[in-house]
């Protein structure tokens, strides 16, 4: 269910808006980069120092890495599956399967942590109206604005939260697979000790028609019984015998 909702979140939330988005507001990105100086080299280089990476570049490299593990992991299944289904050959047990499950959702909060870091890092929280460049061959500093720094900003914080809400659907995630890992294990354990004691059935004890408990208990009672009855008898007979 977490993993359903992580993947809907990857698809509505990021690629269609980084697909809708990149295209309106970072077209003109390094065009309407302007500075105040007529060195054309200075500009370029003055952009390359306020933007290391493009930001829809870092985007696409994020979701692309983020969802490999996934694919692999959905590649690797099908593949055993369809193997199985031609050849009826061995099958990898559950225990594997849920093993590479539970490794590919931890090295995919992995990365998910990693580029939100590299994301702050790189962008911050915040896209500067005007940036200071003092990189050569800037003979001076060098003033520069940047285009559309509102709708970066916001764009800039969308993605930060999204990639924070990933990173808890990941954690929830391998919270339930953990709980659910020791739940199996509790009713495993539990079904082996009362597979190791056939007589125990809910904590009652049964016996069989046949268990010698039982035909001790039903001997013991029968000759409780019959003292009981007979007892009676002997007393009467040693009175009379007295009398006489």
């Amino acid at each position: 269910m977490i993993g359903r909702l992580w993947l809907t979140v990857m698809v509505i939330f990021r690629l269609l808006i980084v697909a809708v988005a990149t295209e309106d507001v970072y077209t003109d990105e390094q065009e309407m980069f302007v500075c105040n100086t007529l060195q054309p080299e200075c500009s370029t280089v003055c952009y390359d120092a306020f933007v290391p990476i493009s930001q829809p570049c870092f985007l696409v490299f994020h979701i692309i890495s983020v969802t490999t593990p996934s694919l692999c992991f959905i590649i690797y299944t099908w593949h055993n599956l369809s193997k199985a289904v031609s050849t009826e050959g061995h099958v990898v047990s559950g225990g594997v399967l849920s093993k590479c499950y539970v490794f590919h959702v931890c090295l995919r909060a992995v990365l998910e942590v990693g580029f939100v870091v590299a994301q702050w890092k790189l962008f911050g929280f915040q896209v500067p109206v005007h940036f200071l460049c003092t990189s050569p061959p800037c003979a001076q500093p060098v003033d520069c604005y940047i285009s559309r720094p509102t709708e970066k900003t916001i764009f800039l914080l969308f993605m930060f939260c999204v990639g924070v809400f990933c990173i808890l659907l990941n954690l929830l995630e391998l919270n339930h697979l953990g709980w659910k890992k020791i739940r199996q294990a509790v009713r495993q354990r539990r079904r082996r000790f009362l597979g190791g004691c056939p007589s125990m059935r809910g904590g009652y004890e049964t016996f069989t028609q046949d268990s010698p408990s039982l035909t001790s208990s039903v001997s013991f009672r029968e000759g409780t019984s019959t003292t009981s009855l007979n007892e009676p008898v002997t007393t009467r007979n040693r009175s009379s015998a007295v009398r006489l």
